[in-house]
C-alpha cells in the first residue's frame, strides 16, 4: 500500500505546528517570567510566601513548553508520514486538554472573583475542540493505515527457536566404531 499525505493530514500537520509553536513561545515566556520572579523574590523578605506560587508557575510553564514541543514535532512528523506521528499527535491532544484544564484551575485559584463557569466555558471552547478533532481523524481507518509501520515482507524462512525447554532430547548416534566397554556377564559365570 502506498502511503500518501492527504490535504486533511497537511492541515492537521500545520495546526499542530502552529499550536505547538505558540505553546513553545508561551512556555518559554512563562519559564523566563518564573525565573525573573524567583530572582527578584530572593531579595525580598516574602520569599517563603511566594515559593509555592513560583513552583506552580514554573511547573505550569514547563508543562506548556513540553506540550508545545510535542505539538511541533508531531506536526513535522505528520508531514514526513512517520509511523509514530499518530501516537505523538494523540499524546499532544491529551496534553493539550491537561494544559487547558490546569490553566483554568490556576486562573480560578489566582482570581477567585471570576466565576468557575467562565473557567469551564473557556476550557470547553478553547482547549477541547482541537484535541477532539485529533482523536476523531487519527482513529479513522485510512489515517490509522497511513501511520501504521510498514512491516518487512514475510519470508518462508523460520529461524530455529532458541528456547531449549521446547526441544525434545534425542540420543545422538555414536561417533566412530563401537568399542567393547565391558564384558557381558552371564548367569553363573565367574572367573
Amino acid at each position: 500500500m502506498e502511503r500518501r499525505r492527504t490535504g486533511g493530514m497537511t492541515v492537521i500537520a500545520l495546526l499542530n505546528m502552529v499550536f505547538g509553536g505558540y505553546g513553545m513561545i508561551v512556555g518559554l515566556y512563562g519559564v523566563t517570567l518564573a525565573h525573573a520572579m524567583f530572582s527578584s523574590s530572593l531579595r525580598m523578605s516574602a520569599f517563603s510566601q511566594l515559593l509555592h506560587l513560583l513552583i506552580v508557575a514554573l511547573g505550569f510553564s514547563v508543562l506548556v513548553l513540553a506540550t508545545g514541543i510535542i505539538g511541533l514535532v508531531a506536526g513535522i512528523s505528520i508531514f514526513s508520514l512517520r509511523p509514530w506521528a499518530r501516537a505523538l499527535s494523540l499524546l499532544y491532544g491529551a496534553l493539550f486538554v491537561v494544559t487547558g484544564i490546569t490553566s483554568s484551575v490556576i486562573n480560578n485559584v489566582a482570581s477567585p472573583d471570576q466565576s468557575m463557569v467562565l473557567a469551564i466555558a473557556t476550557t470547553l471552547v478553547i482547549y477541547l475542540p482541537y484535541p477532539i478533532i485529533l482523536y476523531v481523524v487519527f482513529y479513522k481507518p485510512t489515517w490509522k493505515a497511513t501511520f501504521t509501520p510498514v512491516s518487512a515482507p514475510v519470508s518462508s524462512f523460520r529461524p530455529r527457536s532458541t528456547d531449549t525447554s521446547l526441544r525434545t532430547k534425542t540420543p545422538s548416534p555414536p561417533s566412530g566404531p563401537p568399542t567393547p566397554t565391558s564384558k557381558k556377564s552371564g548367569v553363573g559365570s565367574r572367573r
